[in-house]
């Protein structure tokens, strides 16, 4: 079990626990080594609804979660001529952005804590009579917190997909699964009375008590959350979401229970410790405010050693990862504040770098300040960031070295206002800082962990071809790499835009001002493909004759 720091104030701890699968079977020892939420007791009259611990769990196949009540999980009014109801709800973020999704607490402000959780998804079922208190049925469902109309929510789920934006609980879309076959096996679902039961047991989801019914476990298929556009599924080993559980039952007096959600939950995979060759803390810093009309950045994570120089430059190297970093509002009268934005970027970074990383690379927040990641790799890295903000659209292959130095004010609306930490003003800043590897596992404990190899960035005066990369390792072609010609006398050489006689990173930014320029305007120097215009053909032979120089 690893602790994990919280990026947001005064919410629920979060801890990463591994993969283990959990036997919904009613024998609840399968849970005994686990740690828990704690909610308060007698914070609500109704023992069967008083909510006193929360527990999460996960393989890689399944989402499991536990409660324990302060009574029998039933309704108190059951079989007495009540309505005989019994709601238990969990909130899913799928995305960790508060701001998609409907907040529980605006479905009714008496039984859930107004925290700011959005809910894109709910897992709920209701264990209730009828009206006429004749038959005791159940139900197992689904709730889509989807951003557009109930009609279109719906016809989403027919496609077997749900998409993220800002909802109404008004539109939440109920449905449950007949078959494992998506979406065919979808039918919508009313909630449980005389004539709105949907027949049909749900096929993802299942659950049992203990013999006392104060405690309950489920367990719910990945596939139930369905998948986005692209058709990429939205739970699956990587993925990091929050969590929040509420419980309501009849009589209505006293409405039910709701916990203070958890953030930053990982579904963590089984995999082998990273053997590190480099370690770095990702610090994002917030201060102000963050205009709601900011466009997203690219933080790419590359194989190779840092630019020496604090410019903007070629983001060259393998792509290892490729973070998108989506700082914007989505709505101005909700506008981010600092606190809720790093934690939702210190998530997108955590989805990406798990996802992407392959066995290569690692992030955690573990014992870490807020707004901080670290990242392991088993090769040296380095990181390159680009965005219109910048000036340094994506497209161009030019970025700024995030590795080497630092830039802030991002985010804050104005466009060429980047600087380095030394003139922070406001919006986001992004460090990348160098940290010493973790200690290499042991197969014995008495064994004396080796220290941490030197990273190929510690030393400017390292050898490029020192480090355990291969040129053919980037997304460069070598079919055609160019051959350096130091005996050429012709003049000038093609991408010395110095004039030192080499090409090197030095004409980087040199060339980064050319870019765009007509062939007549332009150095002819940088014009390596000489047609009318200085553009990615050109950045193309320009890493070429990098890549043959050993750069």
């Amino acid at each position: 079990m690893t602790w994990i720091l919280l990026v947001l104030a005064g919410i629920q701890p979060s801890w990463a626990e591994p993969a283990r699968t959990i036997l919904i079977d009613g024998d609840l020892s399968d849970w005994e080594d686990i740690p828990g939420y704690s909610d308060p007791s007698e914070d609500i009259t109704k023992p069967g609804t008083d909510i006193l611990e929360f527990k999460i769990a996960h393989d890689e196949t399944h989402l499991y979660y536990y409660s324990r009540h302060a009574g029998p999980i039933v309704s108190e009014d059951a079989g007495t001529g009540g309505q005989g109801r019994y709601y238990y709800l969990l909130f899913i973020d799928l995305d960790n952005n508060p701001l998609t999704g409907f907040n529980p607490a605006t479905t009714d402000p008496e039984c859930y804590d107004p925290v700011s959780l959005g809910c894109d998804l709910e897992f709920e079922f209701e264990r209730d009579w009828n009206d006429a208190q004749t038959l005791y049925v159940y139900q197992y469902f689904y709730g889509y917190g989807g951003p557009r109309s109930l009609f279109l929510n719906q016809s989403d789920l027919l496609q077997g997909l749900i998409r993220f934006g800002p909802a109404d609980y008004d539109n939440k879309a109920q449905f449950k699964f007949l078959t494992e076959s998506i979406p065919s096996g979808i039918v919508f679902t009313d909630d449980i009375r005389r004539s709105g039961y949907t027949p049909g047991t749900d096929v993802f989801m299942t659950q049992e008590f203990s013999p006392d019914m104060t405690e309950c476990e489920i367990g719910v298929d990945f596939r139930a959350a369905l998948k986005d556009s692209m058709g990429n599924p939205h739970l699956h080993i990587g993925k990091t979401i929050s969590v929040g559980l509420a419980c309501e039952s009849s009589p209505w007096a006293d409405c039910g229970d709701g916990m203070t959600p958890v953030f930053n939950y990982v579904l963590e995979g089984a995999q082998e410790p990273i053997e590190c060759a480099q370690s770095a803390d990702l610090v994002i810093d917030c201060s102000g405010v963050v205009a709601s009309e900011t466009r997203t950045l690219r933080l790419k994570l590359l194989a190779g050693s840092a630019p020496l120089e604090c410019t903007s430059t070629l983001c060259a190297g393998a792509t290892l990862v490729d973070i998108t970093l989506d700082c914007a509002s989505p709505e101005p009268e909700t506008p981010f504040d600092c606190a809720t934005l790093t934690g939702v970027l210190v998530s997108q970074v955590l989805d990406a770098v798990q996802t992407q990383g392959g066995g290569t690379l690692a992030a955690t927040i573990q014992s870490l300040p807020p707004g901080t990641v670290r990242i392991v790799s088993s090769v040296p890295f380095h990181a390159c960031l680009c965005g219109e903000e910048l000036g340094l659209p994506c497209a161009g292959g030019i970025g700024w070295p995030l590795s080497t130095c630092a830039v802030s004010n991002l985010c804050d609306g104005v466009d060429g206002n980047e600087d380095t930490l030394l003139g922070f003003t406001g919006g986001l800043s992004l460090t990348l800082l160098d940290v010493a590897c973790p200690p290499t596992p042991t197969p014995s404990e008495t064994e004396t962990p080796i220290p941490p190899t030197p990273t190929a960035t510690s030393s400017p005066s390292e050898s490029p071809t020192e480090t355990p990369l291969e040129p053919t390792s980037t997304p460069m072609p070598t079919e055609t790499e160019l051959e350096p010609t130091p005996t050429m006398t012709s003049t000038p050489i093609p991408g010395d835009l110095n004039a030192d006689e080499v090409v090197d990173f030095f004409d980087l930014f040199a060339f980064s001002k050319e870019w765009k320029k007509s062939e007549d305007s332009g150095d002819p120097r940088a014009d390596l493909h000489d047609d009318p215009e200085i553009d990615s053909k050109d950045l193309l032979l320009f890493q070429m004759i990098l890549l043959s120089q050993g750069q």
